[in-house]
């Protein structure tokens, strides 16, 4: 197992220190994890809010060993590396890979926004559930009839490192979960067959040895008051608007799993902005 990078963060509030440890803290199921640490003279990377004059000024003043990534409207002249506001945390996270991850062993899905597999999509739901080995995933089942849904939604889970079963109908979708558990199933609502709404009222209408169905979340270009009420009668627990947003996947996801949610527990990492000196590596 890797060790995670150390990173320090100067001149956030509160919620948005709270922000990026909960994102780091997801971010550690990737092989290449990070950690928010307190003393900036351990970490490797120092994440500076380019919008705080103090802070900026004080790196500027002497700048320090570390690699620097600033959050805000400008780089003050500094040349560093700097994402805008509102902060978009798979582009931060492609910024920090770059910055820290060697190239050889980071994989393009990591460096790269929208990185596309081109491989021809090949999930393995063809064979019969009974001759299938037990899946190495998180619990996840994808249901959506279009082979480039379910490559984006892979490769999405997959940036945040989690692994996901893949099938083209709500058929297959009733008979992979008669044949085992899932945490949660991301379901499209217009396929060929059954469509997303009955797939979800067959779902939970289910019995489970645990008596808990998995959580069903629908996936559907229809935005509307309508469909979202049709949702909900359906029996789904969350409702998300095509194209995606990745940070509300990972909200989902948190919101409806306890393991995961410990990541978006407040830790008080402190509100001083530290001394400039403090900044420098010990020699």
């Amino acid at each position: 197992m890797n060790t995670p990078y150390p990173i320090a963060l100067l001149g956030f509030s509160a919620f948005e220190r709270t922000t990026f440890e909960s994102f780091f803290r997801l971010a550690a199921r990737r092989q290449n994890g990070y950690q928010i640490v307190d003393d900036a003279a351990q970490a490797v990377l120092l994440i500076a809010n380019a919008d705080d004059a103090a802070v900026l000024q004080g790196l500027l003043a002497k700048p320090p060993a570390q690699h620097v990534l600033l959050v805000g409207a400008s780089d003050g002249g500094s040349g560093w590396p700097r994402q805008p506001r509102p902060i978009k945390l798979m582009s931060l996270l492609t910024a920090i890979d770059q910055m820290l991850v060697p190239r050889a062993a980071a994989a393009p899905s990591a460096l790269v926004p929208g990185f596309a597999d081109t491989r021809p999509f090949a999930p393995t739901d063809r064979q019969p559930p009974a001759a299938r080995p037990q899946p190495d995933d998180d619990g996840i089942l994808v249901v959506d009839d279009s082979d480039t849904a379910l490559r984006f939604m892979q490769n999405s889970l997959r940036r945040f490192g989690f692994k996901a079963e893949m099938v083209h109908s709500g058929e297959q979708a009733l008979e992979r979960l008669a044949a085992r558990p899932y945490r949660f199933v991301f379901l499209d609502v217009v396929m060929t067959g059954m469509d997303g709404y009955q797939t979800c009222r067959a779902i939970k209408q289910r019995s489970y040895p645990d008596g808990k169905p998995p959580v069903v979340v629908l996936l559907t270009s229809r935005g509307g008051a309508i469909d979202k009420i049709k949702g909900s009668l359906a029996g789904c627990d969350a409702y998300l608007v095509k194209p995606l947003d990745e940070s509300d996947l990972v909200g989902i996801l948190s919101r409806y799993d306890t393991q995961i949610q410990r990541g978006f527990q407040h830790t008080d990492l402190g509100t001083s902005i530290p001394n400039p000196d403090a900044l420098r590596k010990p020699r």
